[in-house]
């Protein structure tokens, strides 16, 4: 794995949508709200992608979650393979609920399929952590990868990292966002090779 793209989000309040990042078509914009990032309206679903570098079609990103109240299927989280002109894009949000408070699936042209409802567990700061390569998503938080697995999905096939939110929460946030790839080098010494997690290519 190598890191493509961070934002620690410390900088003066304003809404996420100049470079680096991108509003997600029609869909409601995030903003930086003391060092953090928030709906700009909390009423609404909204999200915003990292856009000036290209992602790869196999991609991961993570940050960390606040979310501060319960309710089926809202939530901070992660989108993936966003499009840059549909609200089309994979993603997983979670709240603070006792039980199925981890959703997982995706926008299609604004029309929105879910893939998986999970129960885990959320702290203030939590990582949560989502790849997708070819049509398998994996889910960590806190380094713990999120149980039954979610199921294949070929729905999206490429696009761009980010953040979501899934309306209505009351409070929360998320921060430190961090993706990248699954890139690797093989360097050869000797008779040994090594291989390191970077964004080389094969020498």
């Amino acid at each position: 794995m190598s890191t493509l793209a961070t934002d620690a989000f410390t900088r003066a309040n304003a809404v996420l949508n100049t470079s680096p990042w991108s509003a997600v078509s029609t869909q409601g914009t995030m903003s930086i709200s003391s060092n953090t990032a928030v709906p700009t309206d909390g009423t609404h679903d909204a999200a915003a992608r990292y856009s000036n570098i290209t992602w790869p079609n196999n991609q991961w990103a993570q940050a960390n979650i606040s979310p501060n109240s319960a309710g089926g299927g809202s939530g901070y989280g992660i989108l993936l393979r966003c499009s840059s002109s549909a609200i089309t894009y994979y993603r997983c949000v979670c709240d603070k609920a006792a039980s199925n408070n981890m959703e997982i699936g995706y926008f299609s042209a604004g029309t929105f399929n879910s893939l998986a409802v999970r129960s885990i567990t959320v702290v203030t700061n939590s990582v949560l952590y989502v790849e997708i390569q070819g049509t398998q998503i994996v889910v960590k938080v806190d380094s713990t990868t999120v149980t039954p697995a979610i199921p294949t999905n070929a729905t999206i096939g490429s696009g761009q990292a980010g953040i979501s939110y899934s309306s209505d929460e009351s409070g929360g946030s998320m921060d430190n966002f961090s993706g990248g790839d699954f890139a690797t080098t093989r360097v050869m010494t000797g008779n040994v090779f090594l291989q390191a997690v970077s964004r080389g290519a094969m020498f």
